[in-house]
């Protein structure tokens, strides 16, 4: 009774009144103050990198940014001290319980909508000053494209659309293509993100599928993600400082207490004397970094056999250095891939999972050999953003191959393409063959992220977007 309660209010009420606002803020606006963007996140601000750059990108070229977002990780200090950027964060929806029957999941998975809708249409028609702009992501495409579109009309704002995938792609991961759930999604994903004034691609691959299948109505920019200049290479000294505060004797990596005297060795770096400078251990294991939602379009079996493979020829007598793993993220199968983890007899191969500040993320990508991307999209037209920081810090790239991953990875220039996991396990051995002494074709790599890091991610949103942004 309550929630049916609170759809008639949300239906009969609450319009009503944003209405009365949304004219009152119109008549009553300076027309003399600076351009505004709401910038509209169903998801973890401190978790979305890029809708944070985009923040920082507007409110240096002189526009006041509105983030509505929910609340969870802290966005980077660099948003939080910029003074022409406020944050309304909501408490996230709470989670559907997972062992609940298919009925009561839906009648829940709606009622979570409703107060969805109802929450963000009061903070984005009420409560935040009426933008020029407003720019969403997608996905999730449900509500958002449904508020962002309601709301761009109330506010009679222009909206921006930036593609990161297509929503009904990622469930259908889950329920299959020919599920009717999935195909009402398309539909709606369709025809509510098919009109905006931009639509902002990751890839020209996305950006070609929704001009020529879709279909969309306005602009089309292809905006690739690229580090901030903050990604970078670590010096010795930095790397040593690093590891010496994590603790790499168990599984989770754990951050040690600050008030405690760090070691004079971490995991690949020795300090030989007080006073001393650090240096890389002259028999180092090479340091490898993965970064995974524990997802299945991130299958970490891949990964994890390639591993085994690797072991197997390190231990039965091939000269192999050892490979230390890092695997960060949160997710749903990692529990799953923890056991597992556990219960191979590893030789020459050591797997450790971390939830690292996102500070210490970056840095620890500053101070690895090599990443591991498991990525293979849903959709096939979206890239991910990991390979990307990781380019950014000089860092080369082993990669899943999918359908546009060329658009970033560029085999045997910046980085190597697999397929599966004894290719992954191949690629170890030519990268590491010799490692530390020599690893020519691992440096080959480096130098051809160099050429990656030449357009930063302002340079790249200047050049595609900046001008497009007209009052």
């Amino acid at each position: 009774m309550v929630d049916i309660n609170i759809a008639v209010v949300f239906a009969c009420v609450v319009p009503f009144l944003f209405f009365l606002t949304a004219i009152w803020r119109l008549i009553f606006r300076d027309a003399g103050e600076m351009p505004r963007v709401t910038l509209l996140v169903l998801g973890d601000i401190g978790r979305s990198p890029r809708m944070q750059y985009h923040a920082l990108s507007l409110a240096r070229n002189g526009f006041a940014v509105d983030i509505v977002a929910y609340e969870g990780t802290d966005p980077h200090s660099e948003l939080v001290m910029e003074p022409n950027i406020a944050f309304h964060l909501i408490d996230p929806p709470q989670k559907i319980p997972a062992r609940v029957s298919k009925l009561v999941y839906l009648v829940l998975a709606f009622q979570r909508v409703i107060r969805q809708i109802s929450t963000l249409m009061l903070w984005l028609i009420v409560v935040v000053p009426p933008p020029d702009f407003m720019l969403v992501q997608n996905p999730p495409a449900v509500p958002t494209l449904l508020v962002a579109q309601l709301s761009r009309v109330f506010r009679r704002a222009k909206l921006i659309i930036d593609w990161h995938n297509f929503g009904y792609s990622i469930m259908a991961l889950n329920l299959g293509s020919r599920s009717k759930i999935v195909q009402v999604a398309k539909w709606y994903e369709q025809l509510l993100g098919s009109r905006s004034h931009i639509h902002l691609c990751v890839t020209s691959a996305m950006a070609e599928e929704l001009r020529k299948v879709w279909g969309v109505k306005g602009e089309i920019v292809t905006l690739h993600d690229r580090a901030p200049k903050h990604f970078r290479r670590l010096p010795v000294s930095e790397i040593h400082d690093l590891l010496c505060r994590l603790d790499f004797t168990d599984l989770e990596i754990q951050y040690l207490a600050g008030d405690k005297n760090f070691p004079t060795k971490s995991l690949i770096t020795n300090k030989p004397g007080a006073k001393a400078a650090p240096v890389f251990k002259s028999d180092r294991p090479a340091l490898i970094i993965s970064s995974t939602s524990w997802t299945e379009d991130e299958d970490f079996s891949i990964l994890l056999e390639a591993a085994k493979l690797y072991d197997a020829e390190a231990a039965g007598g091939k000269k192999l250095p050892e490979l230390v793993f890092v695997i960060t993220g949160q997710g749903p199968m990692k529990e799953h891939y923890t056991e597992e983890i556990r219960k191979v007899a590893w030789k020459r191969v050591r797997i450790h999972t971390a939830w690292l500040e996102a500070s210490d993320y970056q840095l620890l990508l500053g101070s690895a050999d090599l990443g591991v991307s498991l990525h293979t999209s849903s959709s096939g037209l979206d890239l991910p953003m990991k390979i990307v920081d990781m380019f950014g810090c000089e860092l080369p790239v082993c990669a899943m191959g999918f359908k546009c991953i060329d658009e970033l990875v560029q085999h045997d220039r910046n980085g190597l393409i697999f397929g599966n996991a004894t290719e992954l396990c191949q690629q170890f051995v030519e990268l590491f063959g010799s490692f530390p002494a020599s690893a020519p074709k691992l440096e080959a790599l480096k130098r051809g992220t160099q050429e990656f890091q030449k357009s930063r991610w302002d340079d790249n949103w200047n050049t595609a977007l900046k001008a497009k942004l007209k009052r």
